[in-house]
């Protein structure tokens, strides 16, 4: 929740984004990389609420009694904000994401954004999240049963992002059901 920046995204406003810890298998598989942020994007206002939330301890894991009742705090928040933050019928969401990835190539510092918007889905009634999600996950499933991917045991996504033929068989798998990635090269 710290290190707020705000960001004007087109078609849908500001928004912020904080830090966040979602990046845990790539610091021992891209050991190569210098530094990663990631930031989880949300409206204006969340980062605050969310700190409230937890300052309170709203989240707190120890068993406090209240009159005579023995109970975690964050399992009463989990019940009462689980019923509120369920999608409600042909509720409409939006997913959006920017990767940027800055190095060199030959002797120039360049930078790659990938962004991703998109919207739910009127026509199926599924929503960005599932979409994006959901298909990413078919389009890695149908390159391990392709054969496409040889290697056995278990992998981070990152093992698929280190070959372009696999990130590229995986946006067309996504462009095919509407979710479009733009990239945008820049020479710094």
């Amino acid at each position: 929740l710290t290190d707020i920046e705000y960001l004007q995204v087109k078609d849908i406003g500001i928004l912020e984004a904080f830090n966040s810890d979602g990046l845990r298998s790539l610091l021992k598989t891209m050991k190569h990389i210098p530094n990663m942020i990631e930031k989880t994007v949300r409206y204006p206002g969340h980062a605050t609420q969310m700190e409230w939330v937890r300052e309170t301890g709203l989240l707190s894991k120890e068993i406090v009694e209240i009159k005579g009742n023995k109970i975690r705090p964050l399992d009463i928040t989990s019940s009462l904000l689980f019923e509120y933050w369920k999608y409600k019928p042909n509720e409409e969401d939006f997913t959006y994401m920017t990767v940027e990835i800055v190095g060199t190539e030959g002797k120039k510092s360049v930078k790659y954004t990938y962004t991703l918007y998109d919207k739910y889905d009127r026509k199926s009634k599924m929503s960005s999240m599932a979409r994006t999600t959901g298909m990413t996950a078919c389009a890695t499933a149908e390159l391990v049963l392709s054969e496409s991917f040889h290697k056995t045991g278990v992998h981070p996504p990152e093992h698929l992002g280190a070959d372009t033929h696999w990130v590229f068989k995986i946006f067309e798998y996504l462009k095919e059901k509407g979710i479009h990635y733009d990239l945008k090269r820049t020479i710094l």
